[in-house]
């Protein structure tokens, strides 16, 4: 789901405090220009619900904790291909690429990413892998 504006923002008394509203659904998010991880301390102060039925509400907190979650489990994954891709011919290769595919696993188990993507990552690794040696 893409963000959209949904004002000019917020700049506190003190010049610390920004934030920028963006619509998400039928939420209102705050999000910190101080920091530029979006969700990554995602509380109840930082969602402003449009919603009035008490259940979709709880929907818009559920999806936002699970959206942050999913961008970390991402995050990591891309991290930790890259850190593979960076290792290959070196000691620690081995061990990266344990690490690397454990991850896409465990998102592809949790439906993070789709089997078929963790499967396809795996693959054009263990090719960059097999074509150094």
């Amino acid at each position: 789901m893409r963000f959209s504006s949904a004002g000019p923002g917020f700049v506190g008394d003190d010049g610390a405090t920004a934030l920028k509203f963006y619509s998400w659904g039928c939420a209102l998010v705050a999000v910190s220009l101080n920091s530029p991880e979006l969700f990554r301390h995602l509380t109840k102060e930082w969602v402003v619900e449009v919603a009035n039925i008490k259940s979709q509400k709880k929907r818009i907190l559920t999806n936002a904790k699970a959206t942050s979650r999913n961008r970390a489990t991402k995050s990591e994954v891309r991290t930790r291909l890259k850190n593979a891709a960076e290792s290959i011919g070196t000691p620690e290769n081995p061990e990266a690429l344990r690490i690397a595919v454990k991850r896409l696993d465990m998102a592809a188990s949790k439906r993070v990413i789709h089997p078929r993507q963790a499967a396809r990552k795996k693959s054009r690794l263990m090719k960059k892998i097999n074509a150094a040696k």
